[in-house]
């Protein structure tokens, strides 16, 4: 049960990140009509990071919802992708004096909360056991397979 409650937060975090490429968009279509580049590569890069990681999170929300093996790697590896990201941008930010909202920090917090809580549960070793088909559905949630 938990391990789609995973590809169900997978999901609805995925939709913030497509939400904020989207709102990229609009700035960065100014910044390359103003010529502005260096503001146009910065928006780009930031637009393309997180339709990226939109993508990539809901595949391996999907995945998780089937509990696919893949997708138990595919999360691991994206979640920790997206807190190193989002610790970079903190720490570029602090290094050029620029103001980090509180929305931010909180974000930064709960994703590399996530990552850290799925790393504890995907590697357990009745967990991996059922994404590998070893194991039934009821015997790692803690339930009799009578039930």
């Amino acid at each position: 049960m938990l391990i789609r409650m995973f590809g169900v937060f997978g999901a609805m975090l995925s939709f913030g990140y497509f939400s904020q490429g989207l709102s990229y968009i609009r700035p960065t279509v100014i910044a390359l009509l103003r010529q502005a580049n260096e503001a146009f590569v910065w928006r780009y890069a930031f637009m393309v990071l997180d339709f990226s990681f939109g993508v990539a999170l809901l595949i391996a929300a999907f995945g998780l919802l089937i509990v696919k093996e893949w997708a138990r790697k595919m999360w691991l590896a994206v979640t920790t992708a997206l807190v190193l990201v989002h610790v970079a941008v903190l720490l570029l930010h602090e290094g050029l004096g620029l103001r980090i909202t509180s929305f931010y920090l909180v974000w930064t917090w709960m994703v590399a909360l996530s990552t850290l809580l799925a790393w504890w549960y995907f590697n357990k070793p009745s967990i991996r056991a059922r994404f590998v088909g070893k194991l039934p559905e009821a015997e790692t949630e803690g339930a009799s397979p009578a039930e």
